[in-house]
């Protein structure tokens, strides 16, 4: 079970687990309690090797590998430096054996230290063992880890660790060489098609503390080639009664994926990777573990937390999204995205989908729009490919794939998996997050090096790909997959066809600014994609695009038949909530019956709210949340920020609450095996600061208008606007907004009125 463990800084920031490695539950701790920095991750695999079933994965972002007669490109896993080997008097020691009651696993959200311990009888005696672990904030090619022994007698240690290749899919790595120089070994291997180098190198440090103080241990090493990807290192060491031993091993990690690591060969990443580890070898593990929390502090919980005086749950779900969001977020490279499992594990093979744009960028273009940046730069980088996906499907302009890896790379979807064949809605959802970044943070630079060209790149697609019904005298687009899932070859999806209109009038619009502002800059977009000779084009078609409106019920239907399928829903009940839904469903059969995966209407009404009433929102919501299953992780976030818009504070709260025990359940052991569930740790901050906090893109207008839960006494959190940081308060009757940056004027809406500051404001709302 997984629990929140209080501490100094009191409740929210400390997961702790105490199941022993519990087969059900090891691969999913493994998930929630990795550890990462946005270049590299490790999942939390138990030191020592107790079951098959431990996958030990080291991950890196953006090293994309495509194995022969595998169904599409992936993450490798790198080899792993996590495993030890430890006996004290030739007795194993491992948590299996713990003494009952012993055992604890916990993860600091604040720090990103991962701590396991436990103890276990040795014969007549006992021992005591801690294990610590850190992948550095500070210095993102960095990993380290400290072993802490304690025998309660006089006891000889053993110990086996070092680098090995024989770990899950490693079958991408084609082995290299492998030295051992000076105490540090090294490991270079090669992916087998993209043909990226990775150098792992490690360096160990024996430590022995006693009522003397802490000495440095010189036990006799050896070194060991085993097979043709392992190395080890084997050292016995005497402990004294009374004292411990330390272990210390330093861990870094490059490719020649790494921007300016691109040309190195072999030889110039081994000295490349001994370099590094040498010049932290005077840092042991605290050290390196307080240089990376400074880090996290810096970077995270000084400027980002949501601190909820409320829920303890819910402020370490808050807590614990937020630590996710950083470990799996490649911002350091503005070629690398954002996987639907982050780097927590090889669930959806590394790739970046919709989730990216619409569940988890909200939170860096209002937190750190820097990183936010390049994240939408990643799309621009991918245009070239994305053209070339467009023209192989007879279409102009771009045409973004639903799964992305590499910015080389085209469509990623698995060749079994018709998805990105059909899943067109990315495209108007990558346009719509550089519009989004864009109108946040009012970065005109971001625009003129790539943000307009790519907005209007994927309007010509979307004016390409629309059919006219000559019958109907309108353009569809037919033999979709909008995001409800369960309606395969759909026509004239809601959210689809109204995203591409927002696309294209949103494309001709900076046109004709671009033209009337920026003549220098509109000729040459002009030149390269052909504006003069579209433009007309695009205005008709957009005019007589069928945008799905109202009916006499008030419901948008989702697509040309959704709404004259069987109903499976008895007596108004959710079906989420129904017990006998499900079978029904599966009756009738999922594509034949009135129901959705997740948000689809209901999630095109949340982005693109100021197009709706606030009538037509709530009969949208309660109708189609009825019909839905929320079996996506994307869902349950969209419909809580959504009811909590329309005031309905319980419905709010416990979809909230249920989006939280995605992936920190007690009852679902297998729900993160894969990994973490990216798009829903978006979607709680979502909930946070967008539902219950009440922040908005409204149109290109900030809004600002609190919808708290019952349960929580307030909530305060920080954004960005147009370059000014702004601290906001809210509890049930007041809102105070502070203007930390307080070098200009900010507007929002509350209330229905405009409110401006510079400096502070207090609104009863």
């Amino acid at each position: 079970m997984i629990y929140d463990l209080k501490n100094d800084r009191g409740a929210g920031w400390v997961l702790g687990e105490k199941d022993a490695l519990n087969e059900e539950t090891l691969a999913k701790y493994e998930s929630v309690m990795c550890q990462g920095n946005g270049y590299m991750c490790l999942r939390a695999a138990a030191e020592e090797k107790a079951s098959d079933k431990i996958g030990r994965y080291t991950l890196v972002a953006g090293t994309f590998d495509h194995f022969p007669g595998y169904a599409c490109n992936e993450l490798p896993n790198l080899p792993d430096t996590t495993e030890q080997r430890i006996t004290v008097n030739e007795t194993p020691v491992t948590a299996a054996a713990a003494d009952k009651d012993t055992y604890l696993r916990t993860l600091d959200l604040a720090t990103g230290l991962l701590h396991r311990t436990f103890c276990q009888k040795v014969e007549k005696d006992s021992v005591k063992v801690d294990f610590y672990r850190a992948v550095s904030l500070a210095d993102k090619h960095i990993a380290a880890m400290k072993t802490v022994i304690a025998p309660s007698a006089a006891a000889t240690v053993h110990i086996e660790t070092g680098i090995s290749g024989q770990v899950p899919r490693g079958e991408h790595m084609i082995a290299g060489e492998r030295s051992v120089d000076g105490g540090i070994m090294q490991l270079v291997t090669r992916s087998v098609q993209s043909g990226i180098l990775f150098i792992v190198s490690t360096e160990l440090d024996f430590f022995i503390e006693s009522s003397e103080g802490i000495t440095k241990a010189s036990p006799c090493t050896t070194f060991n080639l085993t097979g043709d990807r392992t190395l080890t290192e084997s050292a016995d060491i005497c402990v004294p009664t009374g004292a411990k031993l330390i272990i210390e091993k330093k861990v870094s990690v490059f490719t020649t994926r790494d921007r300016g690591l691109e040309m190195f060969g072999t030889a110039e990443l081994l000295r490349h990777g001994r370099t590094h580890l040498s010049e932290n070898a005077t840092k042991n593990f605290d050290v390196i573990l307080e240089e990376s929390a400074r880090q996290w502090n810096k970077r995270i919980w000084s400027c980002r937390d949501v601190v909820i005086d409320g829920n303890d749950r819910d402020q370490l779900a808050i807590h614990f999204a937020l630590y996710h969001l950083t470990c799996m977020a490649p911002v350091h490279d503005n070629r690398m995205n954002i996987g639907a499992k982050g780097l927590s594990g090889p669930g959806y093979y590394g790739h970046a989908f919709w989730d990216t744009e619409i569940y988890m960028l909200p939170y860096f273009i209002f937190e750190a729009p820097d990183e936010a940046r390049s994240l939408v730069e990643y799309r621009y980088n991918c245009l070239p490919a994305s053209r070339r996906i467009a023209k192989k499907t007879h279409c102009d302009g771009a045409r973004f794939p639903w799964e992305a890896s590499w910015i080389t790379d085209e469509e990623s979807t698995p060749i079994w998996c018709d998805t990105g064949e059909y899943e067109l809605h990315i495209t108007a959802d990558v346009a719509f997050g550089a519009y989004y970044y864009y109108t946040v943070s009012g970065d005109e630079d971001f625009m003129r090096r790539g943000g307009y060209e790519l907005i209007l790149d994927c309007a010509r697609f979307w004016a390409s790909r629309l059919e006219y019904n000559e019958k109907l005298d309108r353009y569809e687009i037919t033999d979709v997959i909008g995001p409800n899932e369960y309606k395969v070859h759909v026509n004239n999806s809601a959210y689809t066809n109204h995203m591409a209109h927002f696309n294209m009038t949103l494309a001709m619009e900076y046109a004709r600014k671009l033209r009337t502002d920026d003549p220098e800059l509109y000729a040459s977009l002009n030149e390269k994609l052909k504006l003069d000779d579209n433009l007309p084009s695009w205005k008709e078609k957009a005019d007589k695009l069928y945008l799905p409106k109202e009916n006499s019920d008030g419901i948008i239907p989702e697509d040309d038949v959704f709404l004259s399928l069987p109903t499976v829903i008895e007596n108004g009940v959710s079906i989420s909530r129904d017990p006998g839904a499900r079978q029904r469903a599966l009756d009738i059969g999922f594509p034949y019956c009135m129901i959705d995966k997740q948000a689809d209407v209901v999630a095109l009404m949340y982005m693109l709210e100021d197009l709706f009433t606030p009538e037509s929102k709530r009969q949208n919501f309660y109708f189609y949340e009825r019909c839905c299953f929320h079996d996506s992780s994307l869902s349950l976030s969209t419909f809580s920020a959504l009811a909590a818009d329309l005031g309905e504070k319980e419905m709010a709260y416990s979809l909230f609450e249920r989006a939280t025990m995605i992936d920190i359940c007690d009852d679902n052991p297998d729900s993160s095996n894969g990994g973490v569930h990216a798009a829903s740790l978006g979607g709680m901050w979502q909930c946070c600061v967008l539902g219950f906090g009440g922040v908005r893109r409204y149109g290109d207008e900030l809004r600002i208008q609190p919808h708290l839960p019952e349960e929580w006494k307030s909530v305060s959190f920080e954004i960005s606007w147009h370059g000014q940081r702004l601290h906001i308060t809210a509890d049930h009757t007041d809102l105070t907004v502070e203007n930390l940056t307080k070098n200009g004027k900010v507007e929002f809406l509350c209330g229905g009125k405009i409110h401006s500051l510079t400096d502070k404001i207090r609104i009863a709302y």
